[in-house]
């Protein structure tokens, strides 16, 4: 009974974060193209700044996928 109950919570959680994920991976992209566009601005800490963000999502996604592989 409690197992049922702690898969529910996770696939749920799953659920919620695939649809953040998916959000974030779109501004990720938006914001490499702004970068790619803009020539005023400096490159290389708006550059790091995604990088670094490419990386939360990376974990993120990481975690997802472990996720929905240990509920079934």
């Amino acid at each position: 009974m409690d197992d049922d109950i702690i898969r529910g919570i996770l696939k749920v959680l799953s659920f919620l974060m695939r649809s953040v994920l998916l959000e974030f991976i779109d501004w990720i992209g938006a914001s490499v193209i702004r970068i790619i566009d803009s020539e005023k601005d400096s490159r290389g800490t708006r550059l790091s700044k995604v990088i670094g963000w490419t990386l939360i999502a990376f974990v993120l996604l990481l975690t997802y996928y472990c996720m929905n592989y240990f509920t079934g």
